[in-house]
């Protein structure tokens, strides 16, 4: 089980880095080599394609976050990936929001806020699948990959990266 940190060149993905200033748009989560998940004009969508199906389409991994699991217990993780998951349209309103705060960063140099205005799980920056690849990853082996004071709503893509991958590094995972 992977944390891939992805980009495209599709219009929604240069929108979110061009107001992040960052080279990562989204992370999807990768079991077995396939990589599962992406995103369209309505909405997140679960389907597992290889990385050239993946690339074919107009995204590429730019950072990854290795989470060893046994065959068997990926296997377990993906069903419960899939189980729990479910087809999300986007969060219109967060849009919005999105976009006011983008542009309070870009031309008034007002930062990010610490913390996620909305405090619900599901209203993430571009990051949905790590509370569920998290959650998951603690279930099967005990070791809770997220550090504790990270807020994943308010967290930008590369910002998870380097939060997330020192962290693993502290649980020597």
């Amino acid at each position: 089980m992977n944390l891939l940190f992805v980009k495209s060149d599709k219009i929604g993905s240069k929108i979110i880095r061009w107001g992040l200033g960052e080279n990562v748009s989204h992370v999807i989560v990768e079991f077995d080599g396939k990589y599962h998940q992406y995103f369209h004009s309505y909405g997140m969508r679960l389907q597992p394609l290889s990385p050239k199906e993946y690339a074919a389409i107009g995204y590429e991994v730019v950072h990854k976050i290795e989470l060893y699991l046994p065959y068997e217990e990926e296997c377990v993780a993906q069903d419960m990936y899939y189980k729990d998951s479910k087809y999300q349209l986007y969060d219109y309103p967060s849009f919005v929001y999105f976009g006011w705060r983008v542009g309070l960063r870009k031309f008034f140099d007002v930062p990010l806020p610490k913390r996620n205005s909305a405090n619900e799980r599901d209203k993430t920056l571009c990051t949905e699948a790590l509370y569920l690849a998290a959650d998951i990853f603690a279930d099967i082996t005990g070791y809770v990959i997220l550090p504790t004071d990270m807020d994943l709503a308010i967290t930008t893509p590369k910002d998870s990266y380097f939060k997330i991958s020192e962290h693993v590094k502290e649980l020597a995972l």
